[in-house]
């Protein structure tokens, strides 16, 4: 065996396993549950938001402030790989930034604002990724197609 081919085969088997691992980092999940949950999270903030609202609405503007640091769900999280617009997943980052700052603020109407835009950036989200499994299979199949005809099968 020559050292040149053993290169050679290192280097085919790191493009192999290089390729492998990103099929695992890529992979998308179940987008009809996960627009469901981003849906129902719209719905949540946005039944929250009614909420601070109408304590603000009543008089009840100041609420203690929350030290706690809150975050999102991992599969919401910016290191999760997130379906969708990078930039629209860019804004509800800052909406849960936001968000997080209102806790500090003490102010209904400052949460009952962060949730609202939570509420919408979710729905936007989560109408985004219903369109994405039609865009996917027609990516995979092109895909697919383009294949086969390069190997001749």
């Amino acid at each position: 065996m020559s050292r040149a081919t053993a290169i050679e085969r290192v280097r085919d088997a790191q493009a192999d396993w290089d390729n492998a691992i990103h099929a695992h980092e890529e992979v998308l999940p179940e987008l009809t549950q996960f627009a469901a949950r981003l849906r129902a999270t719209s719905q949540a903030s946005a039944k929250q938001a009614a909420a601070f609202e109408y304590a603000a609405e009543t008089g009840l503007r100041a609420l203690a402030k929350d030290p706690v640091t809150r975050h999102p769900p991992h599969e919401l999280s910016p290191t999760a790989n997130r379906p969708g617009d990078p930039q629209t997943w860019a804004q509800f980052d800052e909406a849960v930034r936001q968000w997080q700052d209102a806790w500090q603020s003490g102010s209904t109407a400052t949460v009952a604002q962060a949730l609202r835009r939570l509420a919408t950036l979710t729905e936007i989200l989560a109408n985004e990724i219903d369109q994405f499994p039609r865009n996917t299979m027609e990516i995979t199949t092109a895909a697919s197609s383009d294949a086969r005809g390069a190997t001749g099968r």
